[in-house]
């Protein structure tokens, strides 16, 4: 199961490049508009803590694109969770990815429909190497894959703590 939620920058929504209403997103509760022109990641923090205070959710890994994450990873940490930063490069998403497209194709991985998840999903192409490994990219410029990226890090961090994982749950 995949549970995501999105953050966007009101200056974003401004200039719409993609052409997606995110107000109306907003309003569904499917995004968080953040004032000014950066991600608030309190923002960010806060949902994740809602996720265990609302939903008994608890998180026994993140995993964070290592770019860009400093300042979220110190917010999780003082709230208690446990951070993995990890490059966003072939040698460590190539595998989660082929897991995360075989899961997809087989109906095995269940992401509620979320209308922005099914739209990043859609916008991501696949490019191989010559040793074959894998890497997503955009189908177009202004398309996002956020989402995709995201939900790649989550099984790079099942795939590594797996076994851990399974035996906390004993």
């Amino acid at each position: 199961y995949l549970i995501s939620h999105y953050f966007i920058p009101e200056a974003k929504i401004e200039q719409n490049e993609d052409k997606k209403d995110y107000l109306d997103w907003a309003k569904r509760g499917l995004l968080t508009i953040c004032p000014g022109n950066e991600i608030d990641y309190s923002m960010v923090v806060a949902w994740y803590v809602n996720l265990y205070r609302q939903h008994g959710i608890r998180l026994y890994k993140i995993c964070l694109d290592r770019w860009g994450a400093s300042y979220l990873q110190k917010d999780l940490e003082d709230y208690g969770f446990d951070i993995e930063r990890v490059n966003f490069e072939k040698h460590n998403v190539s595998n989660p990815m082929k897991t995360m497209e075989a899961d997809l194709r087989s109906k095995l991985l269940n992401y509620n429909n979320h209308e922005i998840t099914r739209w990043c999903l859609l916008n991501t192409g696949i490019k191989v190497d010559s040793t074959g490994l894998i890497m997503p990219v955009k189908m177009q410029p202004n398309k996002r894959i956020d989402g995709t990226a995201a939900a790649i890090m989550a099984y790079y961090g099942y795939n590594k703590y797996r076994t851990e994982y399974l035996q906390a749950l004993r």
